[in-house]
């Protein structure tokens, strides 16, 4: 997951929908971009860093494997 990007855009006070829109993108690719599941083209890097006034690395950085675990509730 690609937490840079997602707060990025929640200190902005936005949504991922309003943030595409923004960014004349994909609701579901943004999505899939955050979630790490794709890779941004240069075009995106370049774009979302200046919409979001970070830097690409910060932005982009595959920093967290995130995983859930189910316990049991018994």
């Amino acid at each position: 997951m690609r937490l840079g990007l997602k707060a990025a855009i929640l200190a902005r006070g936005m949504s991922q929908r309003q943030f595409a829109r923004l960014a004349n993108s994909n609701q579901n690719r943004v999505s899939s971009l955050i979630q790490g599941w794709v890779q941004p083209s240069p075009q995106e890097r370049e774009r979302f860093a200046q919409l979001l006034n970070q830097s690409v690395d910060a932005l982009f950085a595959d920093d967290v494997d995130v995983r859930l675990e189910r316990r049991s509730t018994r």
